[in-house]
């Protein structure tokens, strides 16, 4: 963030945008931030990027329309002599020599509706980050992903109306190295085997027909998953069966997944997990008692989901939770276990909930309790209204 406030002082960014406030900016938590970048900003910088042989940049933009190849890219000739033909194919028993290899560590794609799937054909061992560009409703993989050695972030974002088909997954499963994914406006027909992926991020994707009908249990797919974030995912209901059993889980994040109903009743058994946010749910309604289980838990945001009506009444069992948010929880009433929070320093809440509240911050001096800006309030429910939850 210090690096994006310098660009925004420097006119190089049009500064920090807010989708919808979820956390607040004292908890680090800047998922729904973006930044906008002036067009002539972007040419400019692809341009000097440009300056060098492509095969010598650290940051490879390919823009592909339908076949209109890159400027660089080995052109085939329609006709070939004889012997140019007759070499071409022994040398492809050695080498592909249309082949092109680079150094990036960073290579970013984009592509429209009309690419061929097989129209690249890149040796990139030094990338460490890849980034898919789409405006398809199906998109295959390249292969090239396969060979990557290097590859640590893999960003695929779909531009177009509908939410696009991924393909060809099982490509992911030979990376060793592959640690963040994060997908926005995609569908995937299955969950595949990411043994060293650490932080998974869904932003308005297709997710049931992945994590219901998939034959491979989630912990299985995922053992070392850390960090799970999933927003704006319409067709969410629950999560995956053996999620649970992922030991590694640190960080839960569930946001304005409207169809989101519960979460599962072993959610106790993630007795790593620090950070757990249910937030904008509108038809969640229940914390399984199972989470007074969660012994490591520091943060609870609870905020906006409107049908959630009472805590856990063993809340108190979460001898290590020092902040709480519940902003937009119609809870009226709060179980006498919350005297046993005894590391809780941080409640946001809204005026309904503020005295209740006060009344424990009285037994209580580390507690300090914060009433939520009611702007937010009344704009979340103007949204749930629009979207026919309230007549």
């Amino acid at each position: 963030m210090i690096f994006i406030r310098k660009l925004t002082a420097l006119n190089l960014a049009a500064g920090i945008k807010v989708r919808r406030i979820v956390g607040r900016i004292e908890d680090n938590y800047y998922n729904n931030h973006f930044l906008m970048q002036h067009d002539l900003f972007r040419e400019l910088a692809i341009h000097i990027s440009n300056q060098e042989p492509f095969e010598n940049r650290k940051r490879l933009i390919i823009d592909v329309n339908g076949n209109h190849r890159p400027e660089w890219w080995p052109q085939q000739q329609q006709q070939q002599s004889i012997i140019t033909h007759t070499l071409f194919y022994i040398t492809k028993w050695f080498k592909d020599p249309n082949q092109k290899r680079v150094s990036a560590l960073i290579l970013s794609i984009s592509t429209d509706q009309n690419i061929n799937p097989d129209w690249c054909n890149i040796q990139a061992d030094d990338a460490i980050v890849m980034v898919l560009n789409l405006k398809t409703t199906e998109y295959t993989l390249p292969k090239f992903i396969k060979k990557m050695r290097d590859e640590g972030v893999l960003i695929v974002t779909n531009y177009g109306f509908l939410p696009t088909e991924l393909t060809n997954l099982r490509i992911l499963e030979s990376s060793w190295t592959l640690k963040r994914i994060r997908l926005q406006r995609v569908s995937g027909p299955y969950l595949c085997k990411l043994k060293s992926v650490c932080k998974l991020s869904l932003y308005m994707c297709e997710v049931k027909k992945a994590f219901e009908n998939s034959s491979v249990e989630f912990s299985n797919a995922m053992p070392n998953l850390v960090d799970l974030n999933i927003e704006y995912c319409d067709d969410l209901v629950k999560l995956p069966t053996g999620l649970c059993d992922t030991a590694t889980l640190k960080k839960l994040s569930i946001s304005h997944c409207h169809k989101f109903t519960e979460l599962p009743r072993e959610i106790g058994k993630l007795e790593n997990l620090e950070l757990l946010r249910i937030s904008y749910c509108a038809d969640f309604e229940k914390l399984p008692e199972s989470t007074t289980k969660l012994k490591n838990l520091r943060f609870l945001d609870i905020s906006f989901c409107v049908s959630l009506k009472k805590l856990p009444d063993k809340i108190g069992e979460l001898q290590n939770l020092t902040k709480l948010y519940m902003t937009g929880c119609p809870i009226h009433e709060l179980p006498d276990s919350v005297l046993d929070l005894k590391n809780l320093e941080s409640v946001i809440c809204d005026q309904y909930a503020f005295h209740l509240w006060e009344v424990i911050a009285s037994c209580c001096s580390r507690l300090n309790i914060k009433m939520s800006d009611m702007d937010v309030s009344l704009n979340w429910l103007l949204e749930l209204g629009s979207q026919g939850f309230f007549i």
